[in-house]
């Protein structure tokens, strides 16, 4: 199956290419650290590699395989949190490659591809989280989260976010239903 229009066209598709600004500059290209602000040691070049196989199952439609490989590597390296925001833009890479695990399922129909959209844009709301840490610990520095190996740019992020919040609108009722309290 081929995934949905609001896949065309990121970076889950095929290899990352460097800005040839951010290379010419040294600003998070050939200048820097592949993995941005993630240290080179520890579980983060790992997580890259489950963050791409992951991403390699769903783009053959293989979703239970994507999100198995996806959830041990989040269950990994999110166990010590502290740990985990030492690389913020690879968690936040990881819970975006979470949602297009359970967002590009086109074998999902009604109600079941409604679900899987609202639980998609749970994780891209990690995934901003996550990257908004990034951007701000490293003083606003674009050129490296957007220039580093690992599949996410800020631009994408908001693509994605945009792309699967109006795919809910367009199914349904945003959110639920008011209740009272205690009812």
């Amino acid at each position: 199956p081929s995934l949905p229009l609001w896949c065309l066209g990121v970076a889950f598709l095929g290899p990352r290419p460097r800005s040839a600004s951010a290379q010419a500059f040294g600003l998070g290209g050939a200048g820097g650290s592949p993995l941005g602000n993630c240290p080179e040691q520890g579980p983060w070049p790992g997580l890259l590699q489950e963050i791409n196989r992951g991403a390699d199952l769903f783009k053959v439609g293989n979703f239970a395989a994507a999100k198995r490989v996806l959830a041990i590597a989040a269950d990994a390296v999110t166990s010590d949190l502290q740990q985990a925001f030492g690389c913020s833009l690879g968690i936040a890479s990881l819970y975006r490659a979470l949602a297009f695990a359970f967002c590009a399922d086109q074998t999902l129909k009604d109600g079941a591809l409604r679900r899987a959209n609202q639980i998609g844009l749970r994780f891209l709301h990690v995934a901003m989280n996550f990257l908004t840490h990034a951007f701000v610990t490293t003083h606003h520095d674009q050129p490296m989260i957007d220039g580093s190996a690992w599949p996410i740019t800020i631009q994408e992020i908001n693509d994605d976010l945009t792309a699967v919040a109006n795919s809910l609108k367009a199914t349904g009722p945003m959110g639920h239903a008011p209740s009272e309290a205690g009812a």
